[in-house]
């Protein structure tokens, strides 16, 4: 069964493939927690919930010496964005335009990008997901107004994993703001 209905859709298959490309290149460039943490899949629509190797053991059991738990995982959110593309310029597709308006995959997928990365990041507590931040044991290190400082912020914090005990490689994720922050200080 295709969750994606694609077979009601009037699309013609080229289309598609422009669709799912624009869809996955917007998704590539935009999703940067992926590339921080351990990211297992896709898996597919069937794949509902994420193992998390914990038993939770329940008081009683049916007879003595008889024990009952239940296994803990956490259950996979899912996220969907409607979008309509104009089915005349699609259509178009099969004549030979491979460039047709695509504007609205594209802010969908950016709007999935920042939610997965907010989630990824900040957590979400609709979809019962801590997020790196809120579940790390260390206070969060906040980063100098100047980003001339920046280079010194990310060393004093790799000091602090490393007496944590946490070796690398690690990471570094920059909101856009502090991206940008960073790249103007370095063209100066």
């Amino acid at each position: 069964m295709d969750l994606l209905k694609r077979e009601l859709a009037p699309i013609v298959p080229k289309a598609w493939e422009l669709i799912d490309e624009e869809a996955r290149h917007v998704l590539n460039l935009h999703l940067g927690g992926r590339k921080l943490v351990d990211f297992d899949g896709p898996h597919g629509w069937r794949y509902g919930a994420v193992n998390l190797g914990t038993l939770d053991l329940l008081d009683d059991g049916p007879e003595d010496e008889v024990h009952l738990g239940l296994r803990e995982v956490l259950p996979l959110g899912e996220v969907r964005i409607p979008i309509r593309l104009d089915i005349m310029d699609l259509d178009a597709v099969a004549r030979g335009n491979h460039d047709p308006d695509l504007e609205p995959v594209v802010e969908a997928a950016e709007k999935i990008s920042r939610l997965e990365d907010g989630a990824i990041f900040d957590g979400s507590e609709e979809l019962g997901i801590e997020g790196i931040i809120g579940s790390s044991s260390h206070e969060p290190f906040a980063l100098p107004e100047d980003p001339i400082q920046y280079p010194r912020a990310v060393v004093e914090a790799s000091e602090i994993l490393l007496k944590s005990g946490i070796d690398g490689p690690y990471g570094l994720a920059l909101g856009p703001e502090a991206y940008n922050q960073l790249a103007q200080a370095a063209d100066d």
